[in-house]
């Protein structure tokens, strides 16, 4: 089975592959407060509907980066009807591999696709592409309770894949950002965003009985749901966070006269 046409059907029906409501995501872009103008870069971007609202609200400068050429087309379409038309590049290759505008960019944007390297890797990447003073939008998983050894190999990921909410927090503040906002998704949200992957596979599969993938993706979607209703629905969290970068201090005018 194509893992990357899977994929590309089960996130048919949404907006953000990751689970945020949409007006929850609103309120979160309100919190930027961008100057008219900024550069925006959004790494593993998908859809692109996070950057197409967020250059909405702000009249930015965008460049998306994602490796998938189907996700990115929808990327294409959704940015293009933007009114008045945004100034925006999309790049369609690997986070690891993308390396431009390095120190340049007001908001760096990474909200649900953490490479193989992990979570702080990954924090220290984005902080090279922000100016001083630029802002984080982070998006990450994190244990709401004590993984089952039932749950991590049906799963498919080791323990230490993710950490607790407090820890992507903490771990932020370790590598020199600021803390600015914090929010998890709720169980409203993560059912929305399972219901629809699942819903959109089965939607397939049913009318394209003739494809020759149709059985292992029933296979899979079944396995999946089973996976999230009997443990990924108590035990996997998702959490966005806004951290900023420091600014550096400034000197101080030399006094003429001691105090």
């Amino acid at each position: 089975m194509d893992r990357a046409k899977f994929s590309a059907i089960a996130f048919t029906d949404h907006d953000v592959c990751s689970p945020i409501d949409g007006r929850r995501l609103d309120e979160l872009i309100a919190l930027l407060a961008l100057p008219q103008g900024a550069r925006v870069l959004d790494l593993g971007c998908g859809k692109g509907e996070i950057l197409r609202r967020v250059l909405a609200r702000y009249g930015a400068h965008g460049v998306g980066v994602d490796r998938s050429p189907a996700l990115l087309a929808e990327a294409r379409a959704r940015l293009a009807s933007l009114t008045p038309p945004a100034t925006v590049a999309l790049h369609e290759r690997a986070i690891e591999d993308f390396a431009e505008g390095l120190g340049t960019f007001d908001l760096v944007m990474n909200v649900g696709a953490i490479p193989d390297g992990g979570y702080r890797a990954m924090l220290r990447s984005m902080k090279a592409w922000a100016r001083p003073g630029g802002m984080l939008l982070v998006g990450e998983g994190f244990w709401a309770r004590e993984p089952a050894a039932a749950y991590l190999e049906a799963f498919g990921v080791p323990r230490d894949n993710y950490r607790t909410h407090a820890d992507n927090v903490f771990g932020a503040m370790e590598e020199g950002l600021i803390a600015r906002y914090a929010m998890t998704s709720n169980a409203d949200e993560w059912d929305h965003f399972e219901g629809r992957y699942a819903n959109a596979v089965e939607r397939y599969v049913a009318a394209h009985p003739d494809d020759p993938d149709a059985p292992a993706m029933k296979a899979r979607i079944t396995r999946w749901r089973e996976i999230y209703l009997r443990w990924g629905r108590d035990t996997l969290g998702f959490g966005t966070y806004l951290f900023a970068t420091c600014t550096p201090p400034t000197s101080s005018p030399p006094r003429s006269q001691p105090l």
